[in-house]
């Protein structure tokens, strides 16, 4: 029978330390647009070691062209050096929006945002703003457009690939009609579960009678979703989870949506925009609201799978600071990032108005260091992603033409730029460096009939590759020898599930990866 194999690979490779800690420098930046109005909102790093980053443009010139009227969702592909390979406008003459991209394993690429268009690239909208799913291939072309609904407004905020190949969008809806069913009232958190065409296998309104937002929405390993937002409801789905002011809301669910538990934490001021599955089985929520500095504060909560709070912090300065984006690295430290308008307390650096400002924490929530990027304008950083040679990529939104940013393409203060930065690895400093060098591992194909191929630089000549199932346990282990090679992986007889591998070669840093096997 032949099996899909999606390869989830994620390479952290950094540098060990016993001494301090050096914030991770840019590597390059880019400002991409035209002259009037580009925001960012989301970047992936492609199977190539480019970008692909996504957006809306209301600009018909600089690096932009094909606008179709009003606002379009505007997709940039850069290579490994940030250099534009391709960009392409979607869209209708009314307003679209890209807030998430994923690039799929058939090497093309899948957006999510909303239009409220009924033309040229848009077509059955149910009234007002839909949902919008575009399926492209790599270099571009639409392959298939959908439009999910009703005759309110709907607006979708994050889009996933699943297990299965076909894919999990989240946001939240207004109507009560067409393909939404079951609203609590005033907006629900919405989820709607494709197939690899575009069609609706299940779809599900999370909430209460209060303002239910979500933001973000991810596969946790036993193939349920988490989502996260902000909710305003202590009923219905989020029943006896908070005092009746809201919060962040999380909502855990099985494969089917059905939901499995909740949670509601902080207050009614406070929103969750990012959520990951962290290496102990457990979640970690990434966000904003009020904190211990003054103003807004970049949030942080660590919980158990089950939900339960295992440790939760705050951290910004006096002014506002926006927390956008949490991910974990392979030794279970942290990177968060959003923009900060604060020039004290935990905030230093800050270039004028506001700033990317990012930091690494380690896995109990301490500060490891912080940095803030931009120029004497706004910039506002929405995602952040690990790139494959231990550094960091940023895209958001900059107004700026000095300090760090260069190239902005309208009047600084009053246009908007997508602004993309590639962060060195953040290295060590001091005499104690182990390692100045990391391994490079890449295995493939993606998918694969269970056949796979191992590809090794290990500068110490030697190594172990290990492959645990969700439970820790050792599924399968391989010896490897020399400085360089290939060799065979052999998985063909594994069960259906997830699978987890990592390479040990002495002092350096082991990079590790994640399998799903379907069958």
């Amino acid at each position: 029978m032949k099996k899909l194999i999606l390869l989830l690979i994620i390479l952290n490779s950094q540098f060990s330390i016993l001494n301090s800690f050096c914030q991770p420098t840019i590597q390059w930046e880019k400002s991409l647009g035209g002259t009037y109005i580009d925001n960012a909102y989301s970047i992936k790093q492609t199977f190539d070691s480019g970008y692909i980053v996504a957006g809306s443009s209301s600009s018909i010139d600089g690096d932009v062209s094909g606008n179709h009227g009003a606002g379009d969702a505007w997709l940039v592909k850069l290579d490994y050096a940030g250099i534009i390979q391709w960009q392409h406008c979607y869209g209708g003459t009314n307003w679209e929006w890209s807030a998430s991209i994923i690039q799929t394993t058939d090497s093309g690429y899948v957006f999510t945002g909303y239009t409220a268009s009924n033309n040229d690239d848009v077509s059955a909208n149910h009234g007002g703003d839909d949902y919008w799913v575009v399926k492209i291939n790599d270099t571009g072309t639409i392959q298939w457009s959908k439009c999910y609904g009703g005759s309110g407004q709907d607006y979708a905020a994050s889009i996933i690939q699943t297990y299965d190949g076909g894919y999990a969008v989240a946001g939240y809806t207004y109507s009560t009609n067409g393909d939404v069913t079951n609203n609590h009232g005033n907006e629900d958190y919405w989820v709607v579960k494709l197939n690899d065409t575009g069609a609706i296998q299940w779809h599900r309104c999370y909430g209460g009678i209060g303002a239910d937002i979500a933001y973000n929405i991810t596969q946790a390993r036993d193939s349920g979703f988490v989502i996260v937002g902000n909710t305003a409801s202590s009923d219905g789905d989020f029943m006896g989870t908070n005092s009746g002011s809201g919060g962040i809301g999380i909502i855990k669910t099985d494969l089917s949506g059905n939901v499995q538990w909740s949670k509601c934490l902080g207050t009614g001021a406070d929103y969750g925009l990012s959520v990951i599955q962290t290496l102990d089985g457990g979640f970690t929520v990434g966000g904003y609201g009020g904190g211990a500095f003054g103003g807004w504060d970049y949030l942080v909560y660590k919980l158990s799978d089950t939900g339960s709070v295992q440790w939760s912090n705050s951290y910004g300065g006096s002014g506002d600071d926006w927390g956008t984006s949490i991910i974990q690295l392979y030794d279970g430290s942290y990177v968060m990032a959003g923009y900060s308008g604060s020039t004290d307390d935990e905030v230093t650096g800050n270039h004028g108005g506001w700033d990317y400002w990012v930091l690494k924490l380690n896995n109990s929530g301490a500060i490891i260091w912080e940095q803030s990027y931009g120029g004497s304008y706004d910039e506002v950083l929405n995602s952040l992603i690990a790139t494959n040679d231990g550094g960091y990529a940023l895209a958001g939104i900059s107004e700026s033409n000095d300090g760090e940013v260069s190239g902005h393409h309208g009047g600084v203060g009053n246009s908007q730029d997508f602004w993309v930065v590639k962060l060195n690895p953040d290295v060590t400093t001091g005499i104690d460096q182990i390692s100045t060098k990391s391994s490079y591992i890449s295995i493939y194909p993606n998918p694969s009939d269970g056949n796979l191929n191992l590809d090794y630089q290990l500068p110490s000549g030697k190594g172990e590759l290990i492959m645990t199932d969700i439970a820790g346990r050792v599924v399968y282990s391989l010896n490897i020898s020399g400085i360089s090679g290939t060799q065979k992986i052999n998985v063909a007889d594994f069960v259906n599930g997830i699978y987890y591998w990592k390479i040990i070669s002495g002092n350096d840093v082991p990079p590790n990866g994640k399998i799903v096997l379907l069958k």
